[in-house]
């Protein structure tokens, strides 16, 4: 089964970058999904789908300049 979502960010977050906000959208998405603890969610396959495109290459490369993205970008990497 398919599981889809979607959200509205409190205003205590509005001062951060719309990179910010997607990169934590993908850091949250991948710990509710290792939180889930379910067997049938073993060996499937996670699909994330945005339009920034920075949220992509950071993730790609796996690195940022940008020190606020990068704590993002290991936290996503550790999980």
């Amino acid at each position: 089964p398919m599981q889809t979502w979607m959200g509205a960010w409190a205003p205590h977050v509005h001062h951060f970058s719309s990179n910010w906000r997607e990169l934590r959208t993908l850091v949250w998405s991948l710990e509710r999904h290792c939180q889930a603890d379910r067997k049938d969610m073993q060996g499937g396959t996670v699909f994330y789908f945005t339009d920034n495109i920075v949220t992509y290459f950071v993730m790609q490369n796996g690195s940022s300049s940008s020190a606020e993205l990068q704590k993002l970008v290991r936290a996503a990497k550790l999980l």
